[in-house]
């Protein structure tokens, strides 16, 4: 980086008098690079500095914080929230003397000498311009800038008309899903379609009073989005089931698996609410050159740093990060390119004068909806239910942490389960905190009723009925109905599963083919080869077998071996 001796040289003429003037170094300046190197000497052991940072505009010290926090160089699109620098030539400077009234903090900074420009790798990797302060003048002002490591600018409401606690059911719906698909195929769980085109109906999700959370189609997307970027299903034969990390998943501490679906949005570079803004089209090749996964990370830093419990108006979280980040989502700097046309007009919103109707909606968008879903944020809202502020929730700031979640304290035990026996039924009642695997269990012979910090399921015939398709016994259940009971299981529920058990059993009705031969000798034919024969089942007639559907590929196959090739009508 540049010295300070370095960085006035590189100035005009008019420009070290303007900067002399400022800091009253009575210096009388040339040409000559003496001259240079004794204004140099001058401001760094002037006693005048902390009155020149005071002289500055609030803004002006705010975008020098940023630098000085940032090491003392950055890109100068970092800074465009501050304004830009003109490049004017001597006589230019001379005529016009525009250190007299600077058009935005920036240029306040630049001719008083505080930052300079160069070109280069900035320290955020960037080749390009860059506007710095010299470490000597930097280790001159730091300690002249109040609380210059927190969010400048940011004032807090000391509340709001309504609350609205982050929701925190986008678990607790993914665990529906799980348990629906378990039962069944869900259209809208299909992995090829792409949820952000018009073509995807995420309201094909909605699983009724079983979903929790808001039935919103983006977030129903989004909860399908997010199952598929875990692995917590997969296509099988039987169609999409539960995969073996779901299991895992849910087993997990109720923090743990929170983060685990935060991190898969925050990381997720195919999930992108850039295309879901309204107003905004983009081409294709934009949607595949601008993934998000940076820009909320950028984002997320930026609100990080605001105050725990502040209530943060979203012009004021915009205006924060149109200061300090402008570049969180076009981390190149470019603003100027071809980006986002607008509906229905097809202008183009290029320019940093559009950063506010993309990059300003977008951060709105993520802080209203995505974090919001994700338990990250509250909500503050107006009497109307307009949304007005937000802060990060209490567990908004665990999640952030990248270490607290791995750290989770193990967890006592929840308190036991309740079962009652009624007439042909038994309500169990479970705590939810820490129970997603259990309950994910009991799902498998229990129908859900409603929750809330507690489950309410109910026990049935029928419920019993489809549990023993996945070949659960009954004295399974009466196992793990003991188990949450902490053993105090009820003798009336027990003795009655055991009469429901008696009514199954007795009966079966089972999915078969039917091999059938056009004679009784093709029949005697294919029953005299044993490896044949093995695949076949119960005679239905003299010319007519049962086939078991997983063995009809081998049976067609081996048919063929012998000279038979069988008609397959399946449909």
């Amino acid at each position: 980086m540049k010295d300070l001796y370095r960085c006035l040289s590189d100035h005009p003429l008019p420009l070290r008098q303007a900067i002399a003037s400022a800091w009253n170094t009575g210096t009388a300046l040339g040409k000559g690079l003496d001259d240079v190197r004794a204004l140099t000497e001058a401001i760094l052991a002037s006693d005048d500095a902390a009155r020149v940072v005071a002289s500055l505009s609030e803004e002006a010290r705010e975008a020098l914080a940023t630098l000085i926090r940032e090491g003392g160089a950055l890109p100068a699109h970092r800074l465009r929230g501050y304004g830009s620098l003109l490049r004017l030539g001597p006589a230019r400077l001379a005529r016009e003397r525009p250190w007299l009234t600077p058009a935005n903090p920036l240029e306040e900074l630049y001719y008083k000498g505080f930052v300079y420009r160069a070109y280069g790798s900035s320290t955020a990797a960037s080749f390009g311009e860059i506007v710095l302060i010299p470490d000597e003048l930097r280790a001159l002002v730091v300690g002249l800038l109040p609380a210059q490591d927190v969010a400048p600018g940011l004032a807090s409401l000391p509340s709001v008309p309504r609350e609205a606690p982050a929701d925190d059911a986008l678990c607790e719906d993914a665990l529906a899903v799980l348990v629906r698909l378990r039962r069944g195929t869900i259209s809208a769980m299909d992995p090829q379609p792409d949820p952000t085109q018009p073509g995807y109906d995420p309201a094909a999700l909605d699983l009724g009073p079983r979903l929790l959370g808001p039935r919103e189609p983006e977030r129903l997307a989004l909860l399908r989005q997010l199952l598929w970027r875990l692995r917590l299903v997969r296509q099988t034969a039987r169609g999409l089931q539960p995969s073996l990390r779901a299991r895992d998943w849910l087993r997990l501490g109720d923090l743990r698996r929170q983060r685990a679906i935060y991190v898969a949005w925050r990381d997720d570079p195919h999930w992108n609410e850039l295309f879901l803004l309204p107003g905004l089209a983009f081409g294709e090749e934009e949607r595949l050159a601008r993934p998000l996964p940076v820009a909320r990370r950028n984002l997320l830093a930026v609100l990080a740093e605001t105050p725990p419990g502040a209530w943060i108006t979203l012009e004021d979280l915009r205006t924060l990060l149109k200061r300090v980040r402008p570049d969180y989502l076009r981390t190149d700097g470019d603003f100027d390119s071809a980006f986002a046309r607008r509906v229905p007009s097809g202008e183009y919103a290029t320019g940093f004068e559009q950063w506010d109707d993309v990059e300003g909606a977008l951060a709105t968008h993520l802080v209203t909806r995505s974090l919001y879903w994700l338990g990250v944020v509250d909500l503050g809202l107006s009497l109307a239910g307009e949304v007005l502020a937000c802060r990060i929730s209490a567990r908004g700031r665990l999640l952030l942490d990248e270490h607290v979640a791995d750290a989770e304290a193990a967890r006592e035990d929840a308190p036991a389960a309740t079962v009652v026996t009624g007439d042909e039924s038994l309500d169990v009642t479970i705590p939810v905190a820490g129970t997603m695997y259990d309950r994910y269990r009991l799902e498998r012979f229990a129908e859900w009723i409603s929750q809330s910090d507690l489950a309410h399921y109910r026990v049935t015939p029928e419920s019993v009925w489809y549990s023993q398709d996945a070949d659960i016994r009954i004295e399974q259940i009466v196992n793990f109905l003991r188990r949450l009971c902490r053993g105090t299981l009820d003798p009336a529920a027990q003795m009655a599963l055991q009469a429901w058990g008696g009514r199954y059993g007795r009966a079966f009705l089972r999915r078969v083919v039917l091999l059938e031969t056009a004679d009784e000798a093709t029949m005697q034919e294919i029953l005299a080869v044993r490896g044949v024969r093995a695949l076949l089942g119960p005679a239905v007639s003299a010319r007519a077998r049962l086939v078991n559907e997983k063995q009809v590929d081998a049976l067609v196959h081996l048919l063929k071996k012998m000279g038979i090739w069988a008609h397959v009508r399946l449909g």
